[in-house]
């Protein structure tokens, strides 16, 4: 369901986890949904690494384990993510 980030900053960590799920999955349109969703959400809060950090920590292992196999079917689109995940020496 659509929703604005400000109305999901409550939730984010609720969400994080089918959102690392998502992007398991065998279908691309689901892997592109939760990247591009990831990819919102940091560039969304990467001012407020208070907010967003607590919230990927828990997940982040997971995260960077599904992204590896991704390196070679979307390489620039999961190199950005990386990039942007490894940003400010999170």
């Amino acid at each position: 369901m659509p929703a604005k980030l400000k109305h999901l900053l409550d939730y984010l960590p609720t969400i994080s986890k089918p959102l690392v799920e998502n992007m398991e999955s065998n279908s691309p349109e689901q892997v592109e949904s939760g990247i591009h969703t990831l990819q919102y959400w940091l560039t969304a809060l990467a001012t407020y690494p208070e907010l967003f950090d607590p919230v990927i920590s828990h997940v982040l292992p997971e995260l960077n384990a599904c992204l590896k196999p991704l390196l070679t079917y979307m390489p620039n689109i999961s190199l950005k993510l990386m990039g942007k995940l490894g940003a400010k020496t999170r």
